[in-house]
């Protein structure tokens, strides 16, 4: 099954204004609505996930509701390690077992890797070997 993972976790400082770009409108919808529409139209796709910051769950899932994104699994809420979580995201969908090699390289930029992973797990999906 083909799971489409999209982080939308940034918070727009480099465009300036006063929200996240991916809730900034063009022609009336904002950009990650026109993303995941890509995502809707593909038949290769079976399911989204959407990672955005922890502040803009509620907002997402209204728009995701309001736009009718029907593939939409799950929302993550993922702060500011995108790749980390967006890998991390996928490995709880893949088939079989998922290594995270070395999560102490993530533990500097983000002490809460390993426990925010295993609790979108549900329970244990990673153990930090000492």
């Amino acid at each position: 099954m083909n799971v489409a993972i999209v982080v939308a976790a940034g918070k727009g400082t480099r465009l300036g204004g006063n929200r996240p770009k991916q809730f900034i409108e063009l022609d009336g919808v904002p950009i990650i609505i026109h993303t995941l529409r890509q995502f809707e139209r593909c038949e290769a796709i079976k399911e989204i996930i959407v990672v955005v910051p922890a502040e803009s769950t509620a907002a997402f899932s209204s728009l995701a509701e309001k736009f009718e994104v029907r593939k939409l699994s799950r929302v993550v809420s993922g702060g500011d390690h995108r790749m980390a979580m967006a890998l991390a995201v996928a490995g709880l969908v893949a088939d079989g077992e998922t290594v995270v090699e070395d999560t102490a390289c993530v533990h500097t930029s983000f002490p809460a890797f390993v426990d925010t992973l295993n609790a979108l797990a549900g329970g244990p999906a990673i153990t930090v070997e000492a």
